[in-house]
């Protein structure tokens, strides 16, 4: 068994802004040494519910959600066309935390090629496009 890293979670000492607390945790994955702290679970599903996950790198975090990069003709960026909804899940084992996030994708800008999972319904073209950045946001809680 490994020792723990992290005092145990409380929810009175969480910050109210969930994705202040998210970047609390993942400066102190950071901090532990953690590789590639940013790593983490995409999932997603086709229009049949056929379900696929994969990891991918964090980008950004802002108050719109979190960024990653995909590619229209990968299969992952079918399965957003298809069906736009995904869950993205952090695993710090060193420090005995997790964190998952879901909600529906949207599609922000053409032009910057960004998605986002917004609380509501999300839309994302099926129009193939060059790799593009990704954002994903909570519907519920981080």
């Amino acid at each position: 068994m490994t020792e723990q890293l992290s005092p145990p979670l409380h929810r009175q000492l969480l910050d109210a802004d969930p994705f202040q607390q998210f970047r609390h945790w993942l400066s102190d994955a950071e901090q532990a040494g953690i590789e590639l702290a940013n790593a983490m679970t995409l999932a997603t599903a086709d229009r049949d519910g056929k379900p696929a996950a994969r990891i991918v790198l964090l980008r950004g975090i802002d108050q719109r959600g979190f960024a990653f990069f995909s590619n229209y003709h990968s299969r992952k960026g079918q399965q957003l066309s298809e069906n736009p909804f995904a869950a993205l899940v952090f695993f710090w084992p060193e420090l005995a935390r997790q964190v998952r996030i879901e909600g529906a994708v949207e599609l922000l800008s053409p032009a910057s090629r960004i998605i986002t999972l917004p609380a509501g319904p999300g839309a994302i073209s099926s129009k193939p496009m060059p790799p593009r950045k990704v954002r994903a946001l909570p519907i519920g809680n981080i």
